[in-house]
This record gives structure tokens, C-alpha cells and sequence, in this order.
């Protein structure tokens, strides 16, 4: 897996998103999820794997670029937190939810509320993912294309908050950084020596102009 390094201020801008992370995790502690008493369960060891792709523009927001994320975890989480290396969003999906591999909404109520201070560097969002493995989906939107370097990549940290003990305590766990990479369908840019050869492509081809052949009389 590729993590990003990360600078002093990144660090603490990271920081603090998880920290809000955990904040809105707990508020939704009591309608989430109950006392995970299961010993082979961990839920500071979730796995969680995804990309992201640069959706084609609205022609009536042509200073805007739709960037979808999709990601799926190996655990029930309740929350997550995307950190966008320096693109800032404009605008964010409010809600993001599970499908299955075809694209389908999963049934039973998993649901994600998402925000954040925009334009801003981050997006946090809170609720319920109980069908591990089914797609979590979401969009959000940048006045730049994803793709234009340096492009887009990332980086994501999950948060579950449960109950256990007895008496039952709230705690939280924070699983990540995991980075979904960048944008699967950005075009390549082309070589020094594509350059050159589309260049002589281009070229008009030079026809040599005939002289004029003298036609004999009979």
C-alpha cells in the first residue's frame, strides 16, 4: 500500500480532521452500534481499499470538476475522514452510501452525512457502514481537474465508535492513513518522442509542383 509522507502542516491539518472524526463518531455512538464483545474482532486493524475517478463536467459549471470515490472495509466503520493533499473542494455529496459491485444501493439504512468548511482541504462524514464490503460511494468537486499535476491522491483514515466493558465505556479507533491513489482515468501525457512524431503527423505533406509538359500540335 502507498502512503503519502507528510509535512509538519499537513500533520496537523490531518490531525485535526481526525480528531472532528472522532467527535461526530461518538455523537452517533448510541445509534450505530452496540458493545463489540467478539475477541477476534478488532477494529483498530479495519482494512480499507478504494479509488477515485474524475467525472466528466457539468456543462452548466464549467469551473467545476466532479471527482467520485468509492472504497470498501473489511469492518463496520462509522466514519471516515479524506484528506486532499492541498486540492481544496468546493463542493461536497452531503450523503455517501453503500452499493454493491454493479452499483446497486445496499438495503438497510447505511448511510454516511458528509461536510466540511468550504472550500476546504478535507471531508469528514459520520453515520453507519455495517455491510463491510459493500462500495462506500460519494462525490465531491474541485476548481481544478483531478488530473492536472500534480494530481489528486487522497489519503483516507476510518474511525469506529462502540461500547465495551461493563460497565460499557465509549471508546474509538482510528484505522489508516490508507491513500486511494489517483484518479484511474486521467490520460497519460505523452512522451518527448510522441510529441515529435505527432508533430511530423501534423505536417502538410509538400507535393512537388510538375512543370508543365508542352503538348506537340499533329
Amino acid at each position: 500500500m502507498h502512503i503519502l509522507g507528510f509535512n509538519k502542516r499537513r500533520t496537523l491539518a490531518f490531525g485535526l480532521a481526525v480528531a472532528l472524526l472522532v467527535g461526530g463518531a461518538f455523537a452517533l455512538l448510541g445509534s450505530f452500534r452496540t458493545a463489540q464483545s467478539t475477541a477476534d474482532v478488532n477494529p483498530n486493524n479495519t482494512v480499507c481499499r478504494g479509488h477515485i475517478v474524475a467525472l466528466a463536467q457539468d456543462p452548466a459549471e464549467p469551473d467545476q470538476y466532479p471527482v467520485r470515490y468509492r472504497f470498501r472495509c473489511n469492518q463496520a466503520i462509522s466514519g471516515f475522514s479524506l484528506f486532499l493533499d492541498g486540492h481544496p473542494a468546493d463542493t461536497v455529496e452531503t450523503e455517501a452510501f453503500p452499493v454493491t459491485l454493479s452499483g446497486a444501493p445496499i438495503a438497510g439504512g447505511d448511510l454516511m452525512s458528509c461536510g466540511g468548511t468550504l472550500p476546504g482541504y478535507g471531508i469528514n462524514c459520520v453515520g453507519a457502514y455495517t455491510k463491510t464490503y459493500g462500495i462506500m460511494t460519494g462525490s465531491f468537486s474541485l476548481p481544478m481537474s483531478a488530473c492536472a499535476e500534480p494530481r489528486l491522491e487522497p489519503i483516507m483514515t476510518v474511525t469506529t465508535a462502540y461500547l465495551s466493558g461493563s460497565p460499557a465505556v465509549a471508546k474509538a479507533a482510528v484505522s489508516g492513513p490508507f491513500s486511494l491513489g489517483k484518479p484511474l482515468n486521467c490520460v497519460e501525457p505523452k512522451t518527448k518522442a510522441e510529441k515529435r512524431r505527432d508533430a511530423k503527423l501534423r505536417q502538410p505533406l509538400k507535393i512537388p509542383v510538375e512543370e508543365d509538359t508542352p503538348v506537340e500540335n499533329n
